[in-house]
């Protein structure tokens, strides 16, 4: 089996038929697909067994949290790769032509797009760069993941609410895994209204990131923190100066 497709769910019906759809509509030959529902009560459980003819396993229970979900699809998957989308993800025409360039010795990065307010934004991971990747997080339904990453390091961390993906991307770039980034291909719509995705969690995805660079990699945190200390007071100065319109420095300063 090449590549199992993950697919978690709960209480989110519209979200769950535009994925299952999208998947419907694609000739995918070498995959598996698995879906995990967490027990959900607003007719998804009736949707999956609808869709009983492209889903190899269907898990319907209780679970703790998005990654207790996301691990028990790693539990079953029998792929050599795993690639998860979400309910409420969208897989779009190229995904065939790519399961086919899969050659067996890297996990691979590729563009995806999102929606919000019926606007489409590209995620692009060509520059990946670790205050890049800290500032940007990149959405794991860009990554298709060798399975050989999971039996490294273990399953995702279920201590994060948020970012267990971005620990286990960071830990891919730090080891130096070998990872294909193709800029140019677009994978999937990625939903926006993901927990990940809502402002009012800014403030513990801020926390995990820092954490995760901290567990990964201690120096690369020490190093990190400072860069960002100096980049807000840098910030600061220039919002002063243009508050105070002192143009002179600010283009002096590069600014501008």
């Amino acid at each position: 089996m090449k590549l199992s497709i993950v697919t978690i769910n709960l209480n989110n019906y519209q979200g769950l038929k535009k994925t299952l759809e999208s998947i419907n509509s694609l000739d995918l030959t070498g995959i598996e697909f698995i879906v995990i529902d967490g027990a959900s009560t607003d007719g998804s459980v009736e949707l999956i067994q609808s869709y009983s003819k492209i889903i190899t396993h269907a898990l319907i229970e209780k679970d703790s949290g998005i990654y207790n979900a996301m691990n028990k699809g790693v539990q079953l998957a029998k792929g050599d790769y795993l690639y998860f989308l979400n309910s409420g993800d969208v897989l779009l025409s190229s995904f065939p032509q790519i399961i086919n360039s899969l050659d067996n010795t890297s996990s691979y990065a590729f563009s995806v797009l999102s929606e919000r307010n019926n606007q489409i934004k590209p995620f692009n991971p060509k520059d990946f760069g670790y205050v890049k990747y800290y500032d940007f997080a990149f959405p794991h339904q860009g990554f298709i993941f060798k399975k050989e990453v999971f039996d490294r390091f273990g399953y995702y961390d279920e201590s994060y609410k948020m970012l267990a993906d971005f620990k286990l991307i960071l830990q891919i770039l730090y080891n130096e895994l070998p990872l294909v980034i193709n800029p140019s291909i677009n994978l999937a719509l990625y939903d926006l209204s993901g927990f990940s995705s809502d402002m009012k969690n800014r403030g513990l995805m801020h926390l995990e990131k820092q954490r995760a660079f901290k567990e990964v990699s201690p120096g690369i945190y020490s190093d990190l923190i400072i860069l960002l200390d100096y980049r807000q007071k840098w910030d600061k100065l220039r919002s002063i100066l243009k508050k105070y319109r002192i143009f002179w420095l600010y283009k002096l300063l590069g600014f501008e």
